[in-house]
């Protein structure tokens, strides 16, 4: 099942991520994460209590810009060949961050085993 960009963002805006999830019969998990990935955001949850209980003026944060493909893929195992594939670890952190933070990382390591160890 493939959904576009903008289609998901005003599903779960006009209602909530679980009535989405059920809809496409997947996990509300999945939806989260494939909102994350694509940078879509997501409603707090006193947005949607408001929403349930009918309030007039609601604000939504806009959708950002997202520089690749708009469409995404909702069945479970599916690959995003349209996303770079880091590590799990900085998955979510663009390039620079990506750099600076292996970087600090690896300094702290060596500096830990820099230091002579005393007995």
């Amino acid at each position: 099942m493939e959904i576009a960009r903008e289609q998901l963002y005003e599903e779960i805006w006009s209602s909530s991520v679980s009535k989405v999830a059920k809809k496409y019969a997947v996990s509300d998990h999945l939806i989260r994460k494939k909102c994350q990935l694509y940078n879509i955001p997501l409603p707090s949850n006193q947005y949607i209590g408001r929403l349930q209980h009918g309030y007039a003026t609601l604000i939504r944060d806009p959708l950002p810009a997202f520089e690749s493909s708009n469409i995404i893929s909702l069945a479970h195992g599916a690959t995003d060949s349209n996303i770079e594939n880091e590590s799990t670890l900085f998955y979510y952190c663009t390039k620079e961050q990506h750099i600076t933070t292996s970087a600090l990382y690896f300094n702290t390591i060596n500096s830990l085993f820099a230091r002579p160890f005393y007995y």
